[in-house]
């Protein structure tokens, strides 16, 4: 029979036993970037903001222009996995100044367009602003006119590309009301419910490498965004974006062009496509997970945009920037070029350099090299140019920095430290290191795998003294039970032991725990030694379990004695 003190520790130790081991488990993050001389693991994508299809009064035809080239000669040229509109599609003025209420025919127009170019779900994610909301509680005609909307009758949409390289999750939110005020009111909010719609998505996909948002609304004043802000929901907005390391927030809404990172996330914001002269294309690209930013203008080519290394200025400091090794006398630079008619030709230099012409190793994206073990520490400009233009190159500053390989680091990201690694000359250098090996007897214990192998990037593909340890866990937890058992006998007790209490719990999530090792070792991150942290942190995290369970014996038996 269970004693009501251990009857009511039952489902709180199990709870506490949970959220330990569930926030042990490393998750992905933008920290895990990297650099590599590889040019498969790179996507990229468009962002454009408030269509306002309907409105005639101050811009013509701008409206279905812009939104015409972006879903039809941008699309053809960039060839961008999604084309991401964030909200304010249509005006709901029917041509007139007031956005009185929803007209079928903007909608109708809005969709002549879009389907003309042949966009579809898969490619063009539309989500709903303000003036898509304006006098129709529910957005009804959002809901049966948008892409994304007329496809599952949702507001909100949970997107992820699959890559071999990892998973990368998309979340587009409803930030205007559902109360379908009418203007001048902008209740800007989440509610509850898109909240648990938003959490849950999050925990589908709480593996993804990356996390972007995007919506509408800004999400909160910082001083230089001047337009009104998400009202309800802000906190929670802002602990999830921390919680999952949400990389970036792109909304519009404010016709106003602003880049900057808050907490880790860059807020990202794209001007009027049907309203701004300036800035309302946004192309973005992930490189082996480093995120790249720029915006252009609507009908200009050519578009430019270096996506490594990485920008150090991206949104006025990059929290996620790598560095790049001194000692690499191959440091790749790649940059996407797009333009009508096509570049003729890409070059890269580095500071006042000569420029060096870089080779197209996909449609859009080239790859060049140069010698960093030529520069001195520290920043360093690194300018692209798309021939025969010259007023549109794009320029960043990237780090570079001391490669020691003696300093218990791995600089080169290939997976090995100091002894283990030979030389520091990169990720492509010549050396066995770099490659698939079979793990000799002089190789050192950490790195020996269960099947005597280690991956491509010298990362422990199974680490016997990983599951070991976890094993010697369990093991001890085995002998408290028996000794708390033998005292259970001696006081004449006829109840379980609080590892009892926990066990079916405990060590289920101990052996779950075991069993992910190999997994979050393996990942599908871009090497370097990221994934052997991420399990050595959820080993710890388990180790952390079997503590508290031999703490709960030793109060137990305080409290007996």
């Amino acid at each position: 029979m269970l004693s009501p003190w251990r009857h009511q520790m039952r489902s709180p130790l199990s709870t506490v036993l949970a959220i330990i081991f569930i926030s042990g488990l490393a998750l992905a993050s933008p920290r895990d970037a990297r650099y590599r001389e590889d040019f498969e693991d790179v996507f990229w994508f468009l962002v454009v903001s408030d269509s306002h299809v309907g409105e005639s009064m101050s811009g013509g035809t701008q409206d279905t222009d812009n939104l015409r080239w972006v879903t039809g000669e941008a699309y053809q040229v960039v060839r961008p996995r999604f084309i991401f509109l964030c909200g304010d599609i249509v005006d709901g003025t029917n041509g007139g100044i007031i956005p009185i209420k929803q007209w079928d025919s903007e909608w109708q127009e809005y969709r002549r367009v879009v389907d003309d170019n042949g966009m579809n779900a898969d490619v063009l994610v539309d989500l709903p602003g303000n003036h898509d909301q304006y006098t129709d509680k529910g957005l009804t005609h959002y809901r049966k006119y948008s892409i994304q909307g007329s496809k599952d009758d949702q507001t909100q949409h949970s997107i992820v590309h699959q890559t071999e390289h990892g998973l990368y999750h998309f979340m587009a939110i409803a930030t205007p009301a559902n109360d379908g005020a009418p203007w001048p009111a902008d209740n800007a909010s989440i509610d509850a419910g898109e909240l648990d719609f938003i959490r849950q998505k999050m925990r589908d996909h709480a593996d993804a490498n990356l996390h972007l948002f995007f919506g509408h609304h800004p999400i909160k004043y910082y001083g230089d965004v001047l337009s009104n802000a998400l009202g309800e929901g802000t906190s929670a907005m802002l602990d999830l974006f921390k919680q999952y390391e949400v990389v970036v927030y792109f909304f519009g809404h404010t016709h106003a062009y602003y880049m900057k990172f808050h907490d880790g996330t860059l807020f990202a914001n794209v001007t009027s496509l049907g309203k701004s002269d300036s800035k309302n294309v946004m192309l973005a690209a992930i490189d082996h997970d480093s995120l790249s930013v720029r915006a252009f203008d609507a009908r200009k080519w050519p578009m430019v945009l270096i996506t490594a290394p990485s920008d150090k200025g991206l949104g006025d400091g990059n929290p996620y920037a790598y560095f790049v090794p001194q000692g690499w006398k191959n440091a790749p630079v790649r940059a996407l070029a797009f333009g009508w008619p096509k570049p003729l030709s890409v070059a890269f230099r580095v500071d006042n350099g000569t420029w060096t012409e870089m080779v197209e190793v996909r449609d859009g994206l080239y790859q060049g090299a140069f010698d960093a073990s030529a520069l001195q520490i520290g920043d360093h400009k690194l300018r692209v140019r798309a021939n025969p233009w010259t007023d549109a190159d794009h320029e960043i500053t990237f780090e570079v920095r001391e490669a020691l390989c003696s300093n218990g680091k791995d600089d080169d990201n290939d997976g090995l430290t100091d002894e283990d690694d030979p030389g520091c000359e990169g990720p492509w250098d010549n050396d066995k290191f770099n490659e698939v090996v079979q793990v000799d007897e002089g190789l050192d214990d950490s790195v020996r795998g269960e099947e005597g192998n280690v991956d491509e990037f010298g990362e422990e593909t199974r680490s016997n003294d990983m599951v070991g340890e976890a094993g010697s866990v369990a093991k001890e937890g085995n002998q408290a039970e028996e000794a708390i058992q033998q005292e259970d006998v001696a006081l004449g007790a006829d109840e379980i032991s609080v590892l009892d209490v926990a066990q079916g719990d405990a060590s289920e999530i101990i052996s779950d725990g075991v069993e992910e090792l190999p997994q979050n070792t393996q990942g599908g991150k871009g090497g370097g030694c990221s994934a052997s942290r991420r399990a050595e942190a959820s080993l710890w995290f388990n180790l952390a379990i079997g503590n508290l369970l031999l703490w709960c014996l030793w109060a137990r038996r305080r409290q007996r004695s």
